[in-house]
């Protein structure tokens, strides 16, 4: 009878051929089950940003346009009394005007005052 023909198993083993193969077969039955399982799931993670995009899409053309906040009204300027009106004009250099016209500015639309 002929001898079967060894793999390369270590001398004094007890390991039978037989127990080789099954341990071959299960690695390459579990690389085959990765593979599809990581396959599964890079289609699917495919069919959500297609259907995420087609949704979106949808929603972009029938959802209606929502609807504007509503502004605040202006503040009125109030001008100042007539006598201070008078002597205020005479004596303000044109940059203490520009200060004053950026004061109003930063208070009229909340902006931090430095």
């Amino acid at each position: 009878m002929p001898k079967k023909p060894e793999r390369n198993l270590p001398k004094g083993s007890r390991v039978s051929l037989s127990f080789a193969r099954f341990c071959e077969f299960m690695i390459v039955q579990g690389l085959i089950i990765t593979v599809i399982g990581m396959l599964v799931v890079f289609l699917f993670l495919i069919l959500l940003v297609c259907i995420t995009g087609w949704t979106s899409g949808l929603v972009r053309k029938y959802a209606p346009e929502p609807a504007a906040a509503p502004k605040k009204p202006a503040k009125p300027v109030v001008a100042p009394p007539a006598a201070a009106k008078a002597t205020a004009v005479e004596t303000v250099s044109d940059n203490d005007k520009i200060a004053a016209v950026i004061a109003i500015a930063q208070r009229e639309f909340g902006l931090p005052v430095k």
